[in-house]
């Protein structure tokens, strides 16, 4: 039962990927969010087994069932990135099969399961977004920092923690923004900079900071992975607000056991 409730997250994860990666693309085109899904290239809708997360890209192996040009392989990889980002959710937050089977969870743990979940499905549309076309959407990301500051509210939070966090969050991204002159910063990475703040508002626990410097770590590693390769040149623009999201997700999931590592060595 512990198992199959992990796979259920996935599936769970992967749904949501693949509503999130159509979302990105209608957010990004200024096309209605609701009408059914059509093929990019022949304009055909889709059919109900063209709808299935990842199975239906690995059963038409990639292809519009109809004009047989390629899909964007970034729908595959956001569904299954999706399935294994809830998996992970799912058995972080439900560590040990026998917590999980004889405690079901208090509606306050539920809460908590819920506020993460959130946060990583609003950070999963970022990094999809910012991945693909190199922008932030402030409209979602304004709506989400909304969102987690009442959700704030609703969870005991005092009403200015959550505040003063995406302020230290957002000052973060502007003065780099400034002192840049807009050329290594976009005005997204403030904006989102107050949405990281929003979901780690309790700053004592150091998680925000530890999401701003993963992000750093793992984009600067990767910039580097890349000009070794020769796919990048020294100065090129990476998309920022890709490896803010996927260093919250890192995060939200493993964030204790990272700031106690560090503080560790302190």
């Amino acid at each position: 039962m512990y198992y199959l409730f992990g796979f259920y997250f996935f599936i769970l994860g992967a749904v949501f990927g693949s509503f999130l990666s159509c979302l990105a693309w209608r957010f990004y085109s200024e096309k209605n969010v609701w009408p059914a899904s059509r093929c990019d290239f022949c304009g055909r809708k889709l059919s109900w087994f063209e709808y299935i997360p990842i199975l239906s890209y690995l059963l038409l192996k990639g292809k519009c069932s109809a004009c047989r040009k390629k899909i964007n392989w970034q729908y595959f990889a956001a569904e299954l990135f999706g399935g294994l980002l809830f998996a992970a959710a799912f058995f972080v937050f439900f560590g040990n099969n026998q917590y999980f089977s004889s405690i079901f969870p208090s509606s306050g743990q539920w809460q908590y399961l819920i506020f993460n979940l959130l946060a990583l499905t609003a950070l999963l549309f970022v990094m999809i977004y910012d991945g693909r076309y190199y922008l932030v959407s402030l409209p979602f990301v304004i709506g989400a920092s909304l969102i987690f500051y009442i959700f704030n509210l609703f969870l005991g939070v005092q009403w200015f923690w959550p505040l003063i966090s995406g302020a230290i969050g957002g000052a973060f991204f502007l003065i780099q923004y400034l002192l840049t002159k807009r050329k290594g910063i976009g005005e997204g990475d403030i904006y989102l900079g107050i949405l990281l703040g929003f979901i780690f508002p309790e700053l004592s626990n150091l998680f925000l900071f530890a999401a701003i410097f993963i992000s750093y770590l793992i984009g600067a590693l990767f910039g580097l992975f890349l000009i070794v390769i020769r796919q990048k040149k020294l100065g090129s623009a990476l998309p920022l607000g890709f490896f803010l999201a996927l260093g919250g997700m890192i995060t939200i999931l493993f964030g204790s056991d990272i700031v106690s590592w560090y503080l560790g060595w302190l």
